[in-house]
């Protein structure tokens, strides 16, 4: 016996400022890339903090994607039961790029834009016989 019923179901995704992450990302060469290559490449940064002799810049791009299922079965002439499941994955991703005093990249870190922003406002550690006030 086949009841009655309605299933539908969707799924979104949504890309802000992450055409070609991945790819621009790879491209940038560790002690190679000149800053003003990277700004060039990746357009201007989130941020820009100071570290050590030179700086942390920090670029960012939003990927978000999702699904849902519904599902409605009639229960009598004026009553239904429903069920519905969704399922979505947000999150900010982004790039800390380290450049040393002559603006040649030295290190590349990809992660969550959050996290990466919150390391990069941590004090960095003193070299060893630096006083603080």
């Amino acid at each position: 016996m086949l009841l009655p019923g309605c299933l539908s179901g969707s799924y979104n995704r949504v890309d802000r400022g992450a055409e070609r992450a991945d790819t621009l990302f790879a491209d940038l060469r560790v002690g190679e890339a000149s800053m003003q290559q990277c700004v060039e490449v990746l357009g201007a940064p989130l941020t820009v903090r100071e570290s050590g002799s030179g700086a942390d810049l920090i670029w960012g791009w939003e990927r978000n994607a999702g699904f849902n299922v519904t599902t409605s079965i009639p229960l009598g002439h004026s009553a239904s039961a429903n069920v519905a499941y969704s399922k979505v994955s947000r999150g900010a991703r982004g790039w800390t790029l380290r450049f040393d005093q002559d603006w040649t990249l030295q290190s590349k870190r990809e992660g969550r834009l959050q996290e990466l922003l919150e390391m990069s406002s941590q004090p960095s550690s003193l070299p060893e016989g630096s006083r603080t006030p």
